[in-house]
């Protein structure tokens, strides 16, 4: 039984799509209509390898949550009490261990709602992220819009630029926004590029 359409018992939702697609905002937009429903109890998860904001917050709209910082992902499990509903940002950060946590939460009637990258900045599934689309009982893939120049196709891929130069395929795969000289695009498969990868 639900309590309203709004939590779904046991059920997995997934938001995923490349940066600047709203991932964020979208999830923030789910969960935080709970708020005028009495009753219902929620909390906001994200990793601790994410350390541009203390928060939850949407890239251009400063829309803003509060979140529970965690290392690992069995952290969930001791802040849950009595929780309707667990929303995770960031997901792809996570190790494997985060698809048992997943697993015990859906079991006990909780809906998890999950925001993340698919794909990498090579264009490979991003870590645990294909183990979570793969589980998911509901998935919201999202798009942005290319940022090269003059195309502004439809974009599905993230573009790692380090000193305004393409990543190569053997850089590490996580390098936070902002920990260098690093910058992010949004690209569409044409204009994704990869040295190395081929």
């Amino acid at each position: 039984m639900t309590k309203h359409n709004l939590i779904n018992p046991g059920v997995l939702e997934v938001i995923c799509g490349p940066m600047f697609s709203g991932k964020t905002f979208e999830l923030i937009h789910r969960v935080e209509k709970l708020k005028y429903l009495e009753g219902s109890k929620y909390l906001f998860f994200k990793p601790d390898k994410d350390t541009r904001t203390k928060n939850i917050k949407t890239r251009f709209n400063d829309l803003e949550v509060q979140c529970i910082t965690i290392k690992y992902p069995d952290e969930i499990l001791q802040n849950i009490n009595g929780c309707d509903l667990i929303a995770i940002d960031e997901a792809q950060f996570f190790q494997k261990d985060i698809i048992a946590i997943v697993e015990k939460l859906l079991k006990q009637d909780i809906n998890v709602i999950i925001a993340g990258l698919d794909l990498d900045y090579r264009g490979i599934p991003f870590n645990i992220m294909a183990d979570l689309l793969a589980m998911a009982d509901h998935i919201e893939k999202l798009f942005a819009t290319c940022f090269y120049p003059h195309c502004h196709r439809k974009a599905t891929r993230t573009q790692r630029l380090i000193n305004n130069k393409p990543s190569h395929y053997n850089d590490p795969i996580i390098i936070v926004e902002g920990a260098g000289k690093e910058i992010y695009e949004a690209r569409c498969i044409k204009h994704h590029e990869v040295p190395g990868k081929y």
